[in-house]
């Protein structure tokens, strides 16, 4: 029985501390009649339940590491673009998802030599890439905090690129989920993805198919919260995983503080309506640009639950309604 359990486990992905436990329960079952299938299915399943979860989730891919909710939406449009390797580190892109607006990925990078494993695991090799433009300040943090700095993952054309390290999936590897937004994007234009110290030449290409957005051009005023004055909200794109507003100063105290507590509401055809705190703060952001005579402001919001623009019967931003 051990064989056959160790040939499962070797399907299933999981710590030593966690196969032995799961192993010792076994031996220690009470009904040792039961069919030797069902216990080895009882065994998997613990295992991919068991405290090896997080080790594992990397695997689950950009749906469940970043979303909530249904995802079905999402589902045809998640690729696994090919690895590239440069002899000493091989980056390999476990999943990725581009909805024309906003990239979410899982990467994982393998050290291909014993030295290359080591700078990899110290974190040595993502420090030293960072001193030119950042100063041995940086360097001296990542060696001591182990993480990815700012110029550890690049996606080309986006801005905005951040990173979260997940359990690592091997001895001589190390994962992360990793996203970024576009302001603009070219239909059939490719994304090129790389990790900093191996340079734009090792890339992971990135041919996105996504879904036509939905575009709004309503030319409404949009009123600030609190009587701080209001704007014109001269277009708002939505996307499957957020949305993209530009608005244009009309008077009062215009900021991106203001915009952060702005309501939105998106109202579905089937009567449903989704706040933002349904939608979920994916990581909000905007660029202020000082146009004379208007402040003109683009707003990206990112949302964690996926919406099928299909769907949508209109959105409202603090009380004004958009219709498409």
């Amino acid at each position: 029985m051990k064989r056959e359990y160790q040939e499962v486990m070797n399907m299933v992905h999981m710590p030593k501390d966690c196969e032995g436990r799961i192993l010792e329960a076994m031996e220690r079952r009470e009904r040792p009649r039961r069919p030797v299938r069902a216990a080895l299915l009882f065994a998997a399943l613990a295992a991919l339940l068991c405290g090896s979860a997080l080790a594992a989730g990397y695997r689950a891919g950009v749906l469940d590491l970043f979303f909530r909710g249904d995802t079905g939406v999402l589902e045809p449009y998640v690729q696994r673009p090919n690895s590239v390797s440069n002899g000493e580190y091989r980056l390999s892109v476990d999943s990725v998802l581009f909805d024309g607006s906003s990239i979410y990925a899982v990467a994982t990078v393998e050290g291909l030599t014993p030295q290359a494993v080591e700078d990899l695991k110290s974190n040595k090799v993502i420090a030293e890439s960072h001193p030119e433009d950042w100063g041995q300040d940086m360097v001296d943090s990542l060696l001591e905090s182990g993480r990815a700095g700012p110029d550890t993952f690049r996606f080309r054309g986006a801005k905005g690129v951040g990173s979260s390290e997940l359990p690592a999936p091997g001895d001589s590897s190390r994962a992360w989920k990793v996203d970024g937004r576009f302001d603009s994007w070219e239909p059939g234009e490719s994304i090129h993805f790389w990790v900093g110290f191996m340079g734009p030449d090792y890339a992971v290409e990135i041919q996105p198919d996504v879904m036509e957005p939905l575009v709004l051009t309503p030319n409404r005023t949009i009123p600030l919260p609190d009587g701080a004055g209001q704007m014109v909200c001269t277009e708002f794109t939505v996307y499957l995983t957020g949305a993209l507003g530009v608005f244009q100063g009309v008077e009062g105290d215009v900021s991106l503080k203001s915009f952060h507590s702005l309501p939105l509401t998106v109202t579905l055809r089937d009567g449903q309506v989704l706040s933002r705190e349904d939608l979920g703060f994916g990581g909000d952001s905007g660029t202020l640009l000082e146009l004379e005579p208007r402040t003109v402001l683009q707003y990206n919001y990112r949302f964690e639950t996926p919406i099928d623009l299909a769907q949508i019967a209109s959105i409202s931003i603090n009380g004004t309604q958009l219709t498409p």
